[in-house]
Formats: C-alpha cells, sequence, structure tokens
C-alpha cells in the first residue's frame, strides 16, 4: 500500500471517530476508533491514527459544527461536577476526561477520580444523600502497562451524567494514565474547576 493511501486511510478514520465521539456522545477515543475502524473497512491498526489526533479533531468538529452549544453544555458538566466533588471533598476528588479537557457535552458528562479506602465509604455517602446509583467495575490502563479494575458509580444530576471512578489513595501518586497525552492523568481539584468556570463566564 503506498504511503499516501495510508495517509488517506488515517485522516478518514481521525474525522470518522471524531464524529462518532460527537454525534453519538461516545466517551472512549479507542471505542470510537475502532468503530470508525469497522465502519471503513480498516481492519489494520497499524493504519490507525492516534488519540491525539482524534482529540484534536473532536475540537475542531465541535468548533465548527456546535461552538455555541458545546461551549453551554461544558459549562454545565463543570458545575455539576463541581457541586458534587464540593459534596464529595473528602475523597479528594479530581475531574479528569472530557470535562477537564473542554470537550464534554450532555452526553459525556463527567468523570471524577476519589480516593478511598473501599468502595464501600463513597456508595455510603451517596447513599446518605439519597443518590439513586449504580456501580460496575471498569479496567483503567497504567504507566506500567498494567490495565487494573476499579469500581465506577454512575448517576445523573440535573440531566448530566456523572461517573466517580474509586481509586485506592496510593494511585493520587500514580493514577491511571490519560489516553490523550498518555501519561498519569492528575485532573484538576476542585479550585482549579472553580478558575475554569468563572474563566468560560468571563470569555475568558
Amino acid at each position: 500500500m503506498s504511503q499516501r493511501k495510508r495517509e488517506a486511510i488515517r485522516q478518514q478514520l481521525v474525522y470518522e471517530a471524531a464524529r462518532l465521539m460527537h454525534e453519538q456522545g461516545i466517551y472512549d477515543h479507542r471505542q470510537a476508533l475502532r468503530k470508525a475502524a469497522e465502519q471503513c473497512g480498516a481492519a489494520d491498526s497499524r493504519l490507525w491514527p492516534k488519540i491525539a489526533e482524534v482529540e484534536t479533531a473532536l475540537r475542531e468538529h465541535q468548533r465548527l459544527f456546535r461552538p455555541q452549544g458545546q461551549a453551554r453544555e461544558l459549562s454545565k458538566v463543570r458545575q455539576e461536577a463541581l457541586a458534587a466533588m464540593e459534596a464529595l471533598a473528602r475523597f479528594r476528588p479530581r475531574l479528569v476526561g472530557p470535562a477537564q479537557r473542554g470537550t464534554a457535552d450532555l452526553n459525556t458528562g463527567a468523570r471524577i477520580w476519589l480516593f478511598a479506602d473501599s468502595a464501600e465509604d463513597v456508595v455510603m455517602e451517596l447513599i446518605d444523600r439519597a443518590v439513586p446509583w449504580r456501580q460496575r467495575d471498569r479496567l483503567f490502563p497504567y504507566g506500567d502497562g498494567e490495565r487494573r479494575a476499579h469500581p465506577v458509580v454512575s448517576f445523573m444530576v440535573n440531566g448530566v451524567p456523572l461517573e466517580l471512578v474509586i481509586l485506592p489513595r496510593l494511585a493520587m501518586h500514580n493514577p491511571p494514565i490519560d489516553p490523550v497525552s498518555e501519561h498519569p492523568e492528575r485532573g484538576l481539584d476542585a479550585a482549579e474547576v472553580r478558575t475554569l468556570l468563572t474563566l468560560l463566564a468571563t470569555g475568558g
């Protein structure tokens, strides 16, 4: 296959994966990329683009097709995430994922790292606050190449899906890998999220 053909396939996958994330609310870049590859008949993963390229294309797609609507939804997502972070402050919450990077909307919602001795500590907090929730385990990649399972608690608040990933306290110094930067995803604390909201409100 010629280099020109390889590049054409890669660009097609970049665009299609970004479109799927935007239009179908797919949170995970790799999931969107796999789906795009199936649709485009590009089974050879050596032809696939980097996750960072898909993220850049997603931002461009949002800027072109839904600039004001996405900005409003991002603000709402961050507001609800901040409220949850303040309520769960004892678990040292950190905002990560699309809500941190600025590509979130009402489909993706927000993901928050929480650091606790056990998932039950977080669940009991939600029960005390009468928050309906559901729990499952999910694998997350780490810098040593391993994938580790962590409890994920999810619920809706005012139309915004929130996802709490419950990590052991030691993971504060070694959190899971950010798929875009390929570095540990340290996220933002409540004060930093508050600053982002202020900047967004003032057009900064």
